[in-house]
């Protein structure tokens, strides 16, 4: 293969992705109490999320290694591409620039480009996509380079959480503000800055509202860069408010929203 993207399980593949073997995941570990979960073909989500709720204790992760990435990034005759969760929030980005730069000084001959999203999930995916049809394009490795970060500058990203208890367990809510929040079955809004970094995006959304009608969020996707981008949604266990999302989306920026 001339190149591959390398995408760690943060990021959802698209079931065109799965089938292209140039599109490599590297998967994250994650540990509940003594369970160890690898975020691989064989992850059960509702068992780990089964062990999420019966523990008092908040979940941990480990990202992939460096010579995880190195091995896939060796797949590839000409060029690899990483596609990793932001570094803000992962070590992730760390070990695939150290892979990088074990390549370089091997002398492989590879060029290789380490994209830190700062983003998560579906923001992977759209850079992810936004490479291979660079790639499709033919165009040059400085040149793909410099276009697809500069779609990264132009990337807004945001979350909406069914329970706070994760939050509540490693020290990012209080207990107080957890219970009232369950309470009033209020949905906390996040998103990621510049940097990648994880901030409060509103006060949320209720059950009833999908977050895009609650903040208007959908007037803020592509305002960082004057573009307009297509717009994803990943769900998980919430079709119903996604599907929200995605519908205002579509009818108030005009543009298309895919969903994984």
């Amino acid at each position: 293969m001339e190149y591959v993207i390398v995408m760690d399980s943060c990021g959802e593949r698209t079931e065109a992705m799965k089938a292209d073997e140039r599109i490599v995941s590297a998967p994250l570990t994650m540990q509940v109490d003594d369970y160890l979960i690898v975020d691989d073909d064989s992850f059960d989500q509702a068992d780990f999320l089964q062990k999420i709720a019966a523990s008092p204790n908040a979940p941990k992760s480990a990202c992939p290694s460096p010579d995880y990435y190195k091995k896939a990034f060796e797949k590839a005759t000409k060029r690899a591409y990483a596609v990793t969760l932001s570094a803000e929030l992962s070590g992730s980005c760390n070990s695939a620039v150290l892979a990088r730069d074990l390549l370089e000084e091997e002398g492989s001959g590879l060029q290789v480009h380490v994209f830190n999203s700062r983003s998560a999930s579906i923001g992977e995916t759209l850079i992810t996509a936004k490479i291979q049809e660079c790639e499709a394009a033919g165009m040059p490795f400085e040149e793909l380079v410099e276009t697809v970060e500069a779609y990264i500058d132009g990337q807004n990203t945001y979350f909406v959480l069914e329970n706070l208890e994760t939050l509540r367990k490693n020290g990012r809510l209080s207990d107080i503000k957890a219970f009232f929040a369950s309470a009033l079955k209020i949905k906390p809004r996040h998103g990621c800055d510049p940097t990648g970094d994880d901030y409060a995006a509103g006060s949320g959304a209720r059950d009833q509202q999908s977050s895009c009608e609650d903040g208007g969020l959908h007037r803020g996707a592509g305002r960082k860069s004057g573009r307009k981008n297509p717009g994803a949604v990943a769900l998980q266990l919430s079709g119903a408010r996604a599907n929200g999302f995605g519908s205002d989306y579509e009818t108030h920026s005009g543009q298309r929203c895919d969903f994984s």
